[in-house]
């Protein structure tokens, strides 16, 4: 999935769950592309920063509080507070997407959540 042939040190979940975990709290934060500096110790690029948002999204899917926000980048989330930010942000995101998904279509945001919702089912139990 991801390319070594690009950095020195494959950016994975693992790999950045290894340098995510040293960074507590917000104020340990970092933009997309000084994290993976950090991680592979060569300069970032457009698919670099794509790994490192993929990998990003399966910690965050295995319960890992892979946090971030705007103003500080992404970092271990320590506190109920900066966990909260994240999801906040995450939910905004979520929601103008379904709004403009919403007038594409002619559905209400809550028909496309509940279809959504069954999509989401169907493909756990597959």
């Amino acid at each position: 999935m991801y390319s070594e042939t690009e950095t020195e040190i494959a950016i994975t979940p693992d790999t950045v769950l290894a340098v995510l975990r040293t960074m507590e709290g917000a104020g340990a934060g970092l933009r997309a592309e000084q994290l993976v500096e950090v991680i592979t110790g060569r300069e970032s690029t457009a698919l670099s920063e794509r790994h490192l948002r993929q990998s990003i999204t399966e910690l965050r899917m295995r319960g890992h509080p892979a946090c971030a926000t705007p103003d500080h980048g992404y970092f271990w989330g320590v506190t109920e507070g900066e966990i909260w930010d994240t999801v906040r942000n995450l939910t905004r995101r979520s929601l103008t997407g379904l709004t403009q998904a919403s007038r594409m279509t002619g559905r209400t945001v809550q028909e496309l959540a509940g279809q959504l919702q069954l999509e989401l089912e169907e493909a756990q139990n597959a």
